[in-house]
């Protein structure tokens, strides 16, 4: 807005929130790992959104097939529904990734399952500020995603989570074996990650921050 030529006083950014604790939705026919007949110690890498380019699910896929040569035990999934899927269906017939990554379609109640996963991964190309972030951090699941929109705001590199460029596939297979091959430091991220969640992006400020703009605003035309 301000490249745009808005003054910068007459911005106000007010981030997503979160309710505290989030909604138990009840989850539907067992567990994704149950689902998909994957024993419980079986490192799962999920990314959540919209199958659309934007979201970049194809680099996803990429970086799943450079993580399993040298991970072998992991499997992928991706969770939504989209325009893409048929495409990433193929691409991921193309580089033999059958059985290993796994498309789950549009889960409603998908807040619930971030504990299933061992890793959350976003390789968006354009993002404003997910909730998804802010859903796996309550539920103490690290975070990879790619350094665009809000992102590197909520995701601190290195401290709250690993942040990676746009499209680099050989970046984000790195992180995503970084995390993996480090539990207790991914853990100790996802920890930091809900602290910020509570702390700066919960509903009650979100609607608080909200209501000082209303305010802000209203005082001035009454001034005026």
């Amino acid at each position: 807005l301000v490249k745009e030529g808005v003054p910068r006083e007459k911005v106000s950014v007010v981030y997503n929130g979160i309710k505290l604790p989030p909604e138990k939705a009840k989850t539907r026919g067992g567990s994704l790992r149950e689902r998909f007949s994957l024993p419980p110690d079986v490192p799962v890498v999920a990314t959540v959104g919209r199958l659309h380019r934007v979201k970049g699910h194809h680099h996803f896929i990429a970086a799943a097939a450079q993580v399993l040569e040298r991970r072998p035990e992991t499997r992928f999934m991706i969770i939504g529904s989209g325009p893409e899927r048929a495409n990433l269906e193929m691409l991921t017939v193309k580089l033999g990734l059958e059985g290993k990554v796994f498309f789950t379609g549009f889960l409603k109640d998908v807040e619930s399952r971030y504990g299933e996963f061992t890793l959350l991964v976003l390789s968006s190309l354009s993002e404003g500020l997910p909730l998804t972030v802010l859903e796996a951090y309550l539920s103490g699941t690290p975070v990879v995603a790619t350094r665009v929109g809000g992102l590197p705001e909520l995701i601190r590199d290195g401290e709250t989570g690993l942040l990676v460029p746009p499209g680099d596939v050989g970046a984000l297979a790195a992180a995503i074996c970084k995390m993996l091959e480090a539990p207790e430091a991914a853990r100790a991220m996802a920890a930091r990650g809900q602290e910020l969640v509570r702390r700066e992006f919960t509903a009650d400020r979100m609607a608080q921050e909200t209501l000082k703009v209303y305010r802000r605003v209203l005082n001035r035309r009454c001034r005026n």
